[in-house]
């Protein structure tokens, strides 16, 4: 299921005028497709949007969240990610 979500974001995204890059250093938008059912895969979220923080620091970037979030964890996902769709 999320590889199919992250499908249709990388699709609307292209229309709009976003390019695919497989170098996230590169990229002005980073897009993430969460799922909450394993905690191993929201810590690893957390990790790498806290890089990404440090990243926003030098050049302008857009971090966005979609996917399943638990309740508990939007109001802290809220806080790191620029966008939300839950």
């Amino acid at each position: 299921m999320n590889v199919s979500d992250g499908e249709r974001l990388s699709s609307i995204l292209e229309h709009l005028g976003f390019a695919v890059t497989d170098d996230e250093t590169q990229a002005d938008l980073i897009g993430v497709v969460a799922c909450s059912v394993r905690q191993t895969a929201i810590d690893r979220i957390f990790g790498q949007a806290k890089k990404w923080g440090q990243w926003k620091q030098r050049k302008e970037l857009v971090t966005m969240l979609t996917g399943c979030v638990l309740p508990l964890d939007q109001p802290k996902m809220g806080k790191i990610f620029d966008v939300m769709f839950p």
